[in-house]
């Protein structure tokens, strides 16, 4: 099961609000390419998280990036892959096209 994090250059422990992140049509990113070697093939919609799944042709190995589904009480949702954490606003992440922009990010 999947954490909270503490934001970076931060002691204080983060709040969960209990509003739940919905994003309208989250199947559609099935297919996509997330990079020239990566594309993503499977979305889990959990009640605490969303898990997007990717992988290549030579199925060589998955991958998977969480993205949690309730804001901390600073106004952001998190993205996590391999111990790594980015903190978005729900702004960046309101259209399938900036959640993969994201998950390059991180």
């Amino acid at each position: 099961m999947p954490h909270i994090p503490i934001p970076p250059n931060s002691n204080v422990a983060q709040q969960i609000k209990s509003v739940k992140l919905k994003i309208q049509n989250i199947q559609s990113i099935v297919g996509m390419p997330y990079d020239d070697r990566l594309n993503i093939v499977g979305v889990v919609e959990e009640d605490k998280y969303y898990q997007f799944n990717l992988d290549n042709t030579a199925k060589t190995g998955g991958y998977q990036i969480l993205l949690h589904r309730r804001q901390t009480d600073s106004g952001h949702y998190i993205m996590e892959y391999d111990s790594k954490t980015l903190w978005l606003c729900s702004d960046e992440i309101d259209t399938i096209e900036k959640i993969i922009v994201c998950m390059n990010t991180i």
